[in-house]
């Protein structure tokens, strides 16, 4: 006769939209100064997006190079239509290296990029499609999502002076 051990791991129920985002705090690589309690500068620029169920998603895919672990990170984010402040500020970030944190679905609090290694940030129009776009933040990280401790923005800039003077909302 053989007796295994077993253990559960993980209860998902209830708990369907990890990998959606609800919103979307992007940050310049440059006001960074540490991810360790995600410090920014004084007067850092921070942007918020807010998007629509459905529209915004977060993948991270684990690879395996020559220099150890390496992490694509990606979040798609569609938006039903490129508004002119939208587009201003994606033409004002084009250049831009970013660190992001985003709240999912199930409330939960994630960071990627670093102050070493920022994301991307890419738009690109959907064929066919007269309004719509999609902005991509992605990059190669050092580390995949880090789950942060709160998924309250008071507490994730404790570090911080915080201020809510520029947001972007998409839910259309």
């Amino acid at each position: 006769m053989m007796y295994v051990n077993v253990g559960e791991l993980g209860d998902w129920q209830g708990m369907t939209n990890g990998r959606m985002v609800k919103e979307l705090w992007l940050v310049k690589q440059a006001d960074v100064l540490s991810v360790n309690g995600f410090v920014v500068k004084l007067n850092a620029e921070v942007t918020k997006m807010v998007f629509a169920q459905n529209t915004c998603f977060y993948t991270e895919n684990e690879e395996l190079t020559d220099n150890g672990h390496a992490y694509s990170c990606a979040i798609d984010c569609e938006m039903p239509i490129l508004r002119a402040d939208v587009n201003a500020w994606l033409k004002a970030n084009r250049n831009a290296k970013v660190v992001c944190f985003f709240r999912d679905g199930n409330e939960n609090a994630w960071l990627i990029g670093d102050d070493v290694t920022g994301l991307d940030v890419i738009h690109r129009k959907q064929v066919g499609d007269k309004t719509g776009y999609v902005m991509n933040v992605a990059g190669v990280c050092r580390e995949g999502a880090v789950a942060l401790r709160s998924s309250d923005v008071a507490v994730v800039f404790e570090s911080t002076d915080f201020g809510f003077d520029f947001s972007e909302d998409f839910n259309s």
